[in-house]
């Protein structure tokens, strides 16, 4: 982008030096963070020497079809992990233009849809009555549908068979998202609900909404990302001080 050389040879060879060294373990909770990798070899596309092209494309489809193996390995599951999963096989397959590859995950992100969102609710948000929860289960699910946006493809607008969307799901969790003293005191009567249902049995802790605990701020991130398909959400991730980063710019497409 600078033009400056220095720039572009020390990102070859940080990148070299990642493909080399690095030895996948397929656990997307030690890797989430390889979009960052992904992103970055993105950027230099042609610019990359053509040996060191070739490298990444080979660490990229070794990435990729081992996580596929995982999401197929793992297709009953509806957590953050499928999701995680599902976020670095997309960056992979759109990194080597596999349409084959594309077309897979594109369908396990469709089935991901349906398991993981109830009525709008991410599941994971409702097993830890939590904030994160949610964001751990959509996050990585928005940064794919972004891997296809700047494909040319909308994973965004996929609607699931029960009806399930990002949309609904981002819309359901961003209450809990965009004001932090209402998530303290929902946290809180969570808890009292909790010990009272507990000593009553008037299931009162079942009428408490999910999503109550966790950091705001946790959750700027996903919607900085979200406001990138969806423009919709760039007040809420502004107001969470989602100012973005060069990097996060230039995921986001909005370099």
């Amino acid at each position: 982008m600078t033009g400056n050389t220095l720039f572009l040879d020390r990102a070859d060879a940080l990148i070299a030096g990642w493909i080399k060294t690095y030895q996948p373990d397929f656990n997307p909770v030690d890797e989430t963070k390889l979009e960052q990798l992904f992103l970055a070899a993105d950027i230099l596309d042609s610019a990359m020497p053509g040996p060191l092209f070739a490298q990444w494309q080979a660490f990229a489809t070794r990435l990729g079809n081992g996580y596929i193996l995982q999401i197929d390995k793992h297709a009953a599951s509806a957590d953050g992990r499928q999701s995680g999963r599902i976020k670095l096989a997309a960056m992979a397959a759109y990194t080597i233009a596999d349409t084959g590859a594309i077309g897979h995950v594109e369908s396990a992100f469709t089935t991901q849809l349906d398991g993981m969102i109830s009525d709008g609710e991410p599941v994971d948000s409702g097993k830890r009555n939590s904030l994160h929860g949610g964001v751990v289960d959509l996050e990585p699910m928005v940064v794919a549908a972004l891997a296809a946006h700047d494909h040319g493809e909308n994973w965004y607008g996929i609607t699931a068979p029960s009806g399930a969307t990002l949309s609904a799901a981002l819309a359901w969790l961003s209450p809990y998202a965009s004001d932090a003293q209402a998530n303290r005191q929902i946290s809180s009567n969570a808890t009292l609900a909790s010990a009272q249902g507990s000593e009553q049995g008037d299931g009162m802790a079942d009428a408490v909404p999910a999503a109550s605990t966790g950091s705001p701020r946790g959750s700027v991130l996903l919607y900085l990302y979200a406001s990138a398909l969806d423009r919709q959400w760039a007040d809420l991730a502004y107001k969470l001080g989602g100012t973005p980063k060069l990097w996060q710019r230039l995921e986001m497409g909005m370099s």
